[in-house]
């Protein structure tokens, strides 16, 4: 997906007015109306036909899907354009693929110099392939269900159309805000009012929407307060839980919402969490931190597969650390020294 998002910039940078449109934070009408626009928009569709149906926090419903908003989109190709260069995502990969290759030799060398290596060098070869075959297959499931998901909020859409028109809603929005059985009510007997307080019921959302959970909590609902300091580290350094290789250092991109982020090439993501929503801002992150995650959470694997370093569960990343502020991530020791 984020090989076909390079491609997309690299058709923007082939057009000088598309790439001044698109820096400048033009709309996708006022891009696409430029020398060259057409070409761009074709080829926008043809990324929109075939990862259109996902988007940021893509398990809630409620949240619009690229082909709805390229919002998102625009933004990573804006902040590839201030950076990049043409081609660059398929060098990378290229040479990510060499090291992995590389990597592999060096498995097989090992096992030649060890006893029983006939033995282990044929184990060795079978878990390379099984690894190759099987590991993405893991993505899989997630493709198939956000696709399954889009066309749930697409009807659910239609069912909010409906009942704006029979007057049971003031917005199509207002749908994500009914329960099932009051929808279904809602379409059987279009003549009974919704005995709902949409608005009460948006208040509530968003205060818990801006509630911040605790770390850990017992079963009893009981919260710990952290106890552990570090020690031996340069002042101003958080700790968390390393899980890709590397160290990288630059400006941080602190990112809420990835809709609002323009992430310039070689910034440092930080985030709360890391959906697969989120992936497309790997194309010019030259490092990943989060308050959440482990070794197999989505972002991690991502990090790992773009060979940049990246450290988890870094408690009050948001807070501590401000955009434009130099970081160091060191994604082996698991630590985030601040440096300005």
């Amino acid at each position: 997906m984020n090989l076909a998002l390079g491609d997309l910039a690299d058709v923007a940078r082939d057009h000088p007015l598309i790439t001044a449109a698109i820096r400048g934070g033009k709309g996708i009408n006022e891009i696409t109306s430029a020398e060259g626009g057409q070409d761009f928009r074709k080829a926008l569709q043809r990324f929109l036909d075939d990862y259109g149906f996902r988007g940021p926090a893509e398990i809630d419903l409620s949240r619009p899907r690229w082909h709805e908003d390229t919002t998102l989109l625009l933004q990573v190709i804006r902040g590839n354009l201030a950076g990049g260069v043409q081609g660059e995502q398929r060098v990378r990969v290229d040479r990510l693929a060499q090291q992995a290759r590389r990597a592999a030799g060096r498995l097989r060398s090992h096992a030649a110099d060890t006893a029983l290596r006939h033995a282990k060098q044929a184990l060795i070869e079978r878990l390379i392939e099984v690894i190759r075959a099987y590991l993405p297959i893991r993505e899989m499931p997630k493709f198939a269900l956000a696709k399954i998901f889009a066309e749930a909020r697409a009807q659910l859409l239609n069912v909010g159309a409906v009942l704006v028109r029979t007057g049971q809603l003031a917005a199509v929005e207002d749908v994500w805000f009914l329960r099932l059985d009051e929808l279904m009510s809602g379409l059987s007997d279009p003549t009974v009012p919704l005995a709902v307080d949409i608005v009460k019921r948006r208040l509530t959302f968003r205060h818990h929407a801006a509630m911040r959970p605790p770390r850990v909590m017992t079963s009893e609902g009981e919260v710990g307060a952290q106890v552990w300091e570090p020690g031996g580290l340069p002042h101003g350094t958080l700790v968390g839980t390393p899980v890709s290789g590397g160290v990288a250092e630059g400006r941080a991109r602190v990112v809420h919402d990835p809709n609002d982020a323009l992430l310039e090439k070689n910034e440092i993501l930080v985030g709360r969490y890391c959906d697969p929503g989120w992936t497309p801002l790997f194309l010019n992150a030259a490092a990943m931190v989060m308050e959440v995650g482990g070794l197999m959470t989505h972002g991690s694997l991502v990090a790992r597969e773009y060979g940049i370093p990246a450290v988890v569960s870094v408690d009050g990343a948001t807070n501590q650390i401000q955009t434009g502020q130099r970081i160091r991530v060191d994604g082996d020791r698991g630590t985030v020294e601040l440096l300005s």
